[in-house]
């Protein structure tokens, strides 16, 4: 964990995903799943999402996009996944603010 001032000078960036997923199988299930509890629970922030039946497979069809945020904290560290570095809801919320103004504190040297 990083106390408030490195958490300020960190280094963010997001990554945006989009998948269909088909729930009648399994593999796909799981997956939604883990993302889906992830957005729950703030670690991930859910874009847009539309859920169809899908005939074919005879269970539902869901497009879904979603923004992953990273972090680093020195310029030339390798990317993280945010869940790795927050504990609380409440600091991953200010760190998705803090991405959509696009750029970093101007102390943070990037």
């Amino acid at each position: 964990m990083v106390d408030a001032d490195e958490y300020e000078n960190l280094g963010l960036s997001g990554v945006a995903r989009v998948k269909t997923f088909y729930l009648a199988k399994p593999d796909d299930l799981t997956e939604y799943t883990e993302i889906v509890d992830k957005i729950a629970n703030g670690l991930y922030y859910q874009v847009d999402r539309a859920r169809d039946w899908d005939e074919e497979s005879k269970g539902y069809r869901i497009y879904l996009e979603w923004l992953e945020l990273s972090y680093s904290s020195t310029p030339d560290q390798r990317w993280k996944p945010i869940d790795e570095l927050v504990a609380s809801k409440t600091s991953v919320v200010k760190a998705y603010r803090r991405l959509a103004g696009l750029r970093p504190p101007s102390d943070a040297g990037w």
